[in-house]
């Protein structure tokens, strides 16, 4: 029998029957009378088996570093992975006091772990995994069942009733490249945590190059504007922190609200739309909304048509040609001539040139694109053609050369 005791018979029995980790402890400690805990670091839980009071109050209530100094311990590994810290109620003072006990016994429990917190993390990739794939289902509007969509989420733990919207978080350097989110864990998680502050019942996916949140409002949400400040102030304490903690910038973007799950496909389209348009217009901003864009909203749409690329081309063609003398700064010279109001004096001012040179450009822009300014008509085709032209993802192959 006590051979039976020190095999790993006993613990292969508790793996078998779905025991946990108390269990394990349970049994070292009436096989060995020795005290022993189980710091759960992937869980952030304590498990403790002991019949002193005073070693069950230390491993509760001391930091893990002073656990460590005063207890004998065991790290429980996983590959590269940390699981855990086994600690035994012996003093870390250097002399043999666990002489008594089996190694292999010891060594059986140590495997036990190991196999126990194998299955759990494969458990946790598995549900992980079923997690984000019915996240990807409703933001590709595979769900069309509300009722169903709402009982798959309640079994994951989510409330995802009532009205709902999507936020986009992008990470980038200071090159303004997009970061990876996942090559930075902390960021995920410092991310996901500042949102739920506002919104406690958020839910999350990791996409290639941004963080995309499911965000249900709750009654005390239901005004626009206390919303729209909850989320600026979200962008701008996370772009502060970032900055200072990883030299990164982050910029969010909302979408419009869904009335129920089936139209979060919708929001997280117009986060998107919005994204692009917070890039290409106003990089700057911290925080976009989709629904403040005012004629942003066509024009995200229209961009991505070939029909927005020709329009361009036909309008725009010879300053986006590289072969054209003085392009570059004839298409600038266009734009603020737009945003002026077709004023040369205002423009001049502007650029800080001469007003002659910004009149030679206003001459040479008529010629060559072959426009009358004085024209309503003409002054709101080349106005379009411009925004069309900052959201148009790819612009090379659309020029007529």
């Amino acid at each position: 029998m006590k051979d039976d005791v020190h095999s790993f018979a006993p613990f292969a029995a508790i793996l078998l029957e779905g025991g946990n980790v108390a269990e394990f402890l349970d049994f070292f400690r009436c096989a060995t009378g020795l005290d022993l805990a189980f710091h759960d670091t992937l869980n952030r839980k304590l498990w403790v088996s002991a019949q002193s009071e005073s070693f069950r109050e230390a491993t509760k209530i001391y930091p893990l570093r002073e656990v460590l100094r005063l207890y004998r311990t065991m790290e429980i590994r996983i590959g590269d992975l940390s699981a855990g810290i086994l600690v035994l109620n012996v003093p870390n003072d250097g002399r043999d006091r666990v002489g008594n006990i089996p190694g292999r016994l010891l060594e059986n429990l140590r495997i036990a772990l190991t196999l126990h917190t194998e299955r759990l993390l494969s458990r946790r990739q598995t549900e992980l995994g079923q997690r984000d794939e019915f996240l990807l289902d409703l933001l590709n509007g595979r769900v069309p069942d509300a009722e169903k969509a709402l009982e798959k989420a309640r079994s994951f733990g989510w409330d995802l009733g009532g009205t709902i919207f999507v936020v986009i978080v992008r990470v980038s350097d200071g090159r303004g490249k997009s970061a990876d989110p996942l090559s930075v864990q902390a960021v995920v998680q410092l991310t996901r945590a500042r949102l739920k502050a506002f919104f406690p019942r958020t839910v999350y996916t990791v996409t290639t190059q941004c963080l995309v949140f499911i965000v249900p409002l709750s009654s005390e949400d239901s005004p626009g504007g206390r919303v729209r400040e909850n989320i600026s102030s979200f962008a701008a304490s996370l772009g502060d922190e970032f900055s200072r903690e990883f030299g990164l910038s982050v910029s969010v973007a909302a979408g419009g609200r869904a009335r129920d799950v089936t139209e979060v496909s919708r929001s997280h389209g117009e986060a998107l739309y919005a994204a692009a348009v917070q890039s290409a217009v106003f990089p700057g901003e911290r925080a976009i909304f989709w629904d403040s864009l005012g004629e942003y909203r066509l024009l995200s749409l229209m961009s991505r048509t070939p029909e927005a690329g020709r329009l361009c081309a036909d309008l725009l063609g010879p300053l986006l040609d590289d072969m054209v003398s003085s392009a570059s700064d004839l298409l600038e010279t266009l734009r603020m001539l737009d945003a002026c109001n077709w004023n040369v004096r205002a423009v001049s001012e502007k650029m800080c040139f001469h007003y002659n040179t910004i009149k030679y450009r206003y001459a040479r822009l008529r010629e060559i694109l072959g426009i009358d300014p004085d024209d309503a008509a003409s002054r709101f085709r080349v106005g379009l053609a411009l925004r069309l032209l900052d959201l148009i993802p790819e612009k090379d192959g659309f020029v007529n050369k």
